[in-house]
């Protein structure tokens, strides 16, 4: 009966040096191998999940920043120095603000209230070269009053152009310290200089901001001047029917005339300057402008430096076989001193996010042997009929190929678990190799796992673990035995073996 060759017949065979494995190093292996297939299996969950403590955290002084700049990984970006004072802000998106008042819409600087003629009704028949009227106690009501409501009129007009003057200073100041916030958040404390500025220009603003247009101390409004105005031409009208004698002297008519022409002019300056007016409603517009940005100053005040300051937001890097991932942050401001509805956006920071898991092939060492049996051609010395040495040709089992190392073709699949700089990374791979046609039997998938060191994503060096089939004689045939007639081609058979290997590959995808 012919016994089939062991593995130690077939290593005393080879010339091979020969250790006997305990089975308890071979279940080790097994252990080993098992796990780091795991870890390759489970890497790019953890590179993809990473928790919200394992990302860098980059704190960006927004005001500082001229261009942008590019880093990888996923991130957590939390912006300061952004100046919410004097912008509407944005994230990394279209955005489109509802404008408020802007300074072309509240005009220019507030002009003075238009004046009336200067003088008593009395005095003015004097200024005008006319004939003092004659005496007449009616009459002399009729021109106190007016010279009472002139009085009164005068009074009103300082505090209306104190409360314009107040409402221009208000503007001015308003106005060049929020164009010089840009300049202040530069500095390290920018917050804190831009909310120390904000309390002392709050009284200001509120001053303005409180004060009713039109109304004096006395509360004597606009409205209340016009009605007496009414009233007291409705009482010259009266007075001229009730004392027609008097008033028909040329002399006499002639100041109730001028009278009668100043309240028109009286009439006409308050309608001026009342809330209806073109100057009452740009003042309206300036209170209304002072007044948005006292609630956007005092929500500042409020909040303190947290104010300039943007929520922290991620960037992840959930990508599998891209090439990688870009994200660029762009802070999108619209300026509140301007009529724009879109902001402007500036580019902050560019995340740059390599692919966890990627595709490479190349070639690799086994120290696994290659062994490629074939019949070898031999000469056999027998005696022919007559007892004479005869030689012949026979064929013997024999080696094409007989290495201690073996080349093969390879495909990684690398994930990536470790990243220090952009020149290196650490990952576990795992792949399979090509034994194209060893030993006549065909070509065989071989497998390859181990840790993997990549330059700059796209060079691997993979040493690791090599699982593949090594050839062997079976039937009873030994190397260098005679081919008995009959068999065609050496009879072998593959079993896996475990080997080191090294191998080389280049990022495909």
């Amino acid at each position: 009966m012919t016994n089939i060759i062991e593995t130690s017949d077939y290593l005393r065979a080879t010339n091979r040096p020969y250790f006997k494995v305990p089975e308890v190093l071979k279940r080790q292996c097994h252990i080993v191998l098992l796990a780091i297939l795991l870890l390759t299996l489970t890497a790019s969950a953890k590179a993809q999940g990473k928790s919200k403590s394992d990302r860098t955290l980059l704190v960006i002084n927004a005001s500082a920043k001229v261009t942008d700049e590019e880093v990888r990984g996923s991130k957590k970006i939390r912006l300061t120095h952004v100046n919410t004072l004097r912008y509407d802000v944005g994230i990394n998106r279209i955005v489109t603000f509802t404008p408020g008042l802007s300074l072309s819409e509240i005009g220019g600087f507030l002009p003075k209230s238009p004046a009336v003629s200067a003088g008593s009704a009395k005095q003015a028949t004097l200024l005008a070269g006319q004939t003092p009227p004659d005496p007449n106690p009616a009459f002399d009501l009729l021109a106190n009053r007016y010279d009472e409501l002139a009085n009164d009129w005068a009074d009103l007009q300082r505090h209306i152009a104190q409360q314009i003057d107040s409402a221009n200073i208000a503007r001015d100041l308003t106005e060049r310290f929020i164009r010089r916030t840009d300049t202040m958040l530069l500095q390290d404390n920018g917050p804190k200089s831009v909310i120390n500025g904000i309390t002392a220009l709050q009284p200001t603003i509120r001053d303005v901001v409180t004060n009713e247009y039109g109304v004096e101390s006395a509360q004597l409004s606009l409205f209340y001047l016009l009605a007496e105005l009414d009233k007291l031409r409705t009482k010259i009208t009266k007075f001229r029917v009730d004392n027609s004698a008097w008033a028909v002297i040329a002399s006499n008519a002639a100041i109730l005339t001028d009278l009668e022409g100043r309240i028109a002019e009286f009439k006409t300056a308050i309608k001026a300057i009342d809330r209806n007016s073109d100057q009452g409603k740009a003042f309206l517009r300036h209170q209304l402008w002072l007044k948005s940005w006292q609630q956007q100053m005092t929500t500042i005040e409020t909040t303190g430096e947290k104010s300039f300051e943007l929520a922290e937001f991620e960037v992840n890097c959930s990508v599998a076989f891209s090439r990688e991932k870009k994200t660029k942050i762009e802070l999108v401001m619209r300026d509140r001193l301007s009529d724009a509805t879109a902001g402007t956006p500036q580019g902050i920071i560019t995340v740059v996010c390599s692919a966890p898991i990627s595709l490479s092939g190349g070639f690799g060492f086994s120290t696994i042997d290659e062994k490629d049996f074939v019949f070898v051609q031999s000469t056999k010395t027998t005696t022919d009929a007559m007892g004479k040495p005869v030689q012949s040709v026979i064929n013997r089992f024999g080696f094409r190929n007989d290495s201690s190392f073996r080349t093969l073709p390879v495909l990684l699949v690398n994930t990536r678990v470790w990243e220090p700089s952009d020149v290196f990374a650490l990952h576990a791979s795992a792949g399979a190799g090509v034994d194209v046609k060893t030993g006549q039997a065909g070509t065989d998938i071989e497998y390859v796992v181990g840790p993997s060191l990549s330059f700059r994503r796209s060079i691997f060096i993979t040493p690791g673990v090599h699982i593949g089939r090594v050839p062997m004689l079976v039937g009873g045939f030994k190397l260098d035995d005679e081919v008995p007639t009959g068999v065609s081609q050496p009879p072998i058979t593959k079993k896996w073996s475990k080997g080191f290997a090294i191998t080389f590959t280049y990022f495909i995808r």
